[in-house]
């Protein structure tokens, strides 16, 4: 309501008034007030009921007295009395005359407001006949008179700060939302009059002092949830990454569906920005590729692809190798041999973790590509011969045939020892056994000992009883020739040069074996009780029994994994 208002207003309080008194005719009666207009410059501007005035500023007010009797001659007084004090105190009076049946109009001019009459009042338009000097007519109304440099709500702004500001003068929070405007303005950088400045869906009052959120940023952390959507679905409106997993709050809510709060929402062992950004897994499926194992082991224990459920193309699923087949998930052709592990075990039958699965000395891929053997039978045509036999016997053209005639029953006893070393590859004293005269020799073999001397014999019994003495107690004498040596041997040595232990990788790269060469020798080994291989990772470690690492306990004497191939019962 502007100025102007007020007269209206006056108006219509005193028009009622006469009507209720029963005055609306042409009756005589006294003269009445019938408007009061402020019209100087001090109108700040209109505050509910009351009208705002600044004290120093120069003050008029229009004022009309009307009369339906004779001519009338009086006083027109603007009286004041303050909200908080007794009594009354006039501001300006002027003479007028009112003609009979008429109106007459009066400015009433307040130069400056008296300083003692500051804050809320109530102000009286009077009119005082000069017959009686009584008051026969008045017009009451409120007004609020401040300093410009003061602060009338106690909000911290000056009464002139908050009429550029627009707030109120006479609340200190303007809009309710538990701020005061001094703290709106000079604090927060906040809009006084708009209790979400942010329209982000939280008072002002509420970011300030319950959330510790910025009032002036619907998203607070600018991870592009807003503040009230943060606190809906329970994360930290001031933290981007609540879980503080490598996505945003946001993309976790909008985009992948993951849990905010939680770094793995799908409980695998991989946070979910890891999941998302480096292994293209699934953050809300435990194992994305279903293969059987969970993501966090196919990325840290196998080095398996966790999208992919074969990795290493073999048709057999990294689950099934692991808990099923004991194969390893990122190797094709775990035991070296040709064949893929899928082949061997949904085809041929045959031991994926193992290179000769039928020991016959063959591979199990040369037995399928090669020599169109049974790698599950070390005598695939049941003729009594191994098959590795009759194919080293087919690539000599005969040689077995008319050689032991040519040379003898002692030559004979010789070359099936070599030959058995280098088919077999036995033992240095499986040699020596079988190098020495026995009693079932036949008898051209008794022919052939008896030509040696006395002396000769006796000289070879005294080189050998040392040798027969290592080999009585199991320890191999310390000038035998490497090529002398059994697989087993060679590993044996090394593995006692090394305290006891070796990585498997380590056994090839000394040896200069091929890897399926080791790992055939090794699981031989290891199914007799010689070592002990420790699965790490991807790579094994090879143990002496007595050299186990701590925690590890000796194998079963049984593999239930295994016993399922041949070669293994």
């Amino acid at each position: 309501m502007n100025s102007r208002g007020w007269v209206c207003l006056v108006a219509c309080i005193l028009l009622a008034s006469m009507v209720g008194a029963g005055l609306g005719t042409a009756a005589s009666g006294p003269p009445e007030v019938t408007s009061v207009e402020y019209v100087g410059d001090g109108d700040i501007r209109n505050e509910g009921e009351s009208l705002l005035l600044w004290r120093s500023a120069d003050h008029q007010f229009e004022v009309t007295v009307a009369t339906n009797t004779n001519e009338t001659a009086g006083a027109v007084c603007l009286v004041s009395q303050p909200a908080d004090a007794d009594g009354t105190q006039d501001l300006a009076c002027e003479q007028v005359d009112v003609p009979a049946n008429e109106t007459a109009t009066v400015t009433l001019a307040v130069s400056e407001w008296p300083q003692n009459l500051t804050g809320e009042q109530e102000l009286t338009v009077e009119f005082l006949p000069e017959s009686d000097g009584q008051v026969h007519a008045s017009a009451p109304f409120n007004a609020t008179v401040v300093e410009q440099d003061g602060d009338f709500d106690d909000d911290g702004l000056s009464n002139q700060q908050e009429v550029e500001a627009g707030t109120r003068l006479d609340v200190a929070d303007t809009d309710n939302d538990t701020l005061a405007d001094g703290m709106e303005v000079d604090t927060y950088g906040t809009d006084p009059t708009d209790p979400d400045t942010d329209g982000d869906g939280l008072e002002d009052g509420a970011e300030v002092d319950e959330h510790g959120t910025d009032p002036t940023e619907g998203d607070s952390d600018g991870d592009g949830l807003p503040d009230a959507r943060e606190l809906e679905v329970e994360t930290d409106p001031n933290e981007a990454d609540t879980d503080g997993d490598g996505l945003s709050d946001e993309e976790e809510v909008n985009t992948y569906q993951t849990d905010p709060t939680n770094p793995d929402t799908d409980g695998d062992g991989l946070d979910d920005g890891a999941e998302v950004e480096e292994y293209d897994s699934d953050p809300v499926k435990e194992d994305t590729d279903e293969d059987g194992l969970s993501d966090s082991l196919e990325v840290n224990t196998y080095g398996t692809d966790p999208t992919n459920p074969n990795t290493d193309g073999d048709g057999l699923d990294d689950g099934g190798e692991v808990n099923e087949y004991g194969t390893d998930p990122a190797e094709a052709d775990t035991d070296g041999d040709g064949l893929d592990d899928g082949e061997e075990v949904n085809r041929y039958e045959t031991n994926p973790n193992k290179a000769d699965t039928d020991g016959d000395g063959l591979d199990d891929g040369e037995e399928v590509d090669k020599y169109g053997t049974d790698p599950t039978d070390p005598d695939s045509d049941d003729d009594g011969q191994n098959d590795l036999a009759e194919v080293r016997a087919e690539q000599s053209g005969g040689l077995w045939a008319w050689l032991p005639q040519a040379l003898g029953a002692a030559a004979v006893v010789v070359i099936l020892a070599v030959a058995t070393y280098h088919t077999d590859r036995v033992s240095l004293a499986a040699l020596r056994e079988r190098l020495s005269t026995d009693d079932s020799s036949t008898d051209t073999d008794d022919a052939t000992a008896s030509t040696a001397t006395d002396a000769d014999a006796t000289e070879v019994d005294a080189a050998d009883s040392e040798t027969d003495d290592a080999t009585a107690s199991g320890a191999l004498p310390d000038d035998v020739p490497p090529e002398f040596l059994s697989d087993e041997d060679v590993v044996v040595n090394l593995l006692e040069e090394n305290d006891g232990r070796m990585q498997q990788s380590a056994i090839v790269e000394q040896t200069e074996w091929s890897k399926a060469k080791t790992s055939r020798a090794l699981s031989e080994m290891e199914a007799d009780g010689e070592i002990v291989k420790i699965k790490i990772g991807r790579a094994n470690v090879v143990a002496l029994p007595s050299d186990l690492p701590p925690g590890v306990d000796p194998p079963d004497e049984t593999n239930d994994r295994d016993d399922r191939f041949p070669g293994n019962e």
